[in-house]
Order: C-alpha cells, then structure tokens, then sequence
C-alpha cells in the first residue's frame, strides 16, 4: 500500500467520524462508525470516495432519528459499520443487517443512493 493509499484511507476514516460526530451532538446517542477499506484498497477512485456513501447514510442517519421512536430504537446501536460489497447480486434493499449493537451497511462506493440504503436501515426496526 502506499502513500497515497493510506492517505486516502485516514481522509474517508476522518471524514466519517466528523459526521458521526455530528450525529451523536444532534442526537445524544453514543454512536461509533468505521469503514473497512477489505476489497478497496488496490482501487484508487474508490478510496478516494470510500467516505461518500457512507457520509449519505451517516446524514440520513442523523435525520432519521429526530423521530423519538427511530431513536428509541438506535439506543441499542453502538456501531455503524460501512463494509464495500461486491457488486455483482448486490441488492440496496438488503444492504444493512443487525447484530447486537451493530449496524453491518454494504456498500458500493462508486454508487450514488438511490434510497434503497435507507428502506434497508429503516427496515431493521
């Protein structure tokens, strides 16, 4: 890996704890996100927007819970994990999944939103 790399890796890793941060100030949960940059790291435009989807979700997120009964349901929530998904069979509608505290969200990060990430997180409550 290199340089350019790892820069881009530690750009999308600050990028999504800005935005996480601003969720928690907006909403007072204690949430906690991550990229996993598995299957990315050899793509350089795909490092470079690795924070873009996952900065959409993080927003809807934040939106999300100004719903009393969505955050009621996020206080169980400590993680929002964003993990690249391959994109042959790759559906948005069953991109997140629940376990325990955590929120697991495939992703494709060259792929615009089209709503299908927030039906999938809607969906886990």
């Amino acid at each position: 890996m290199g340089i350019a790399e790892k820069k881009a890796m530690r750009a999308a890793s600050e990028k999504v704890a800005e935005v996480v941060a601003g969720v928690r100030e907006a909403s007072g949960l204690e949430l906690e996100a991550e990229i996993v940059f598995d299957g990315i790291m050899e793509d350089s435009a795909a490092l470079e927007k690795a924070a873009w989807v996952p900065e959409g979700i993080l927003n809807f997120v934040q939106e999300l819970v100004t719903d009393e009964d969505y955050k009621e349901a996020f206080g169980d929530v400590s993680m929002l994990r964003f993990v690249p998904a391959p994109e042959d069979g790759f559906d948005y509608d069953s991109s997140a999944s629940l376990s325990g505290g955590t929120i697991e969200v495939q992703f494709l990060p060259l792929q615009s939103m089209n709503g299908g990430y927030e039906r999938s997180i809607k969906g886990l409550f």
